[in-house]
């Protein structure tokens, strides 16, 4: 059966129905084991749905500069510092 980890590593791919089904079937078997990875999956899905039902929206430029230089300079950190924030 698969880990945790595993799960949440394949999880994508079982979302997007492109896993296969040797690991469909450990991912659907330890889902049936595992409360938090049950959670995990359910939220995802959830996610997804209102992401692709809301349809296409813009963000304005100066928000997404703001993300985009934040997350660069988080993973700039990250590849120096590897202390928990």
């Amino acid at each position: 059966m698969f880990s945790c980890e595993e799960v949440l590593a394949t999880l994508g791919a079982y979302l997007d129905d492109e896993a296969t089904a040797d690991v469909r079937h450990q991912i659907e078997e330890h889902l049936t084991h595992c409360r938090t990875c049950e959670v995990m999956y359910d939220s995802a899905k959830k996610t997804l749905k209102i992401v692709t039902d809301s349809g296409v929206f813009e963000v304005p430029s100066a928000l997404s500069e703001s993300l985009v230089n934040k997350t660069m300079s988080r993973i700039r950190l990250g590849e120096t510092d590897h202390s928990p924030d």
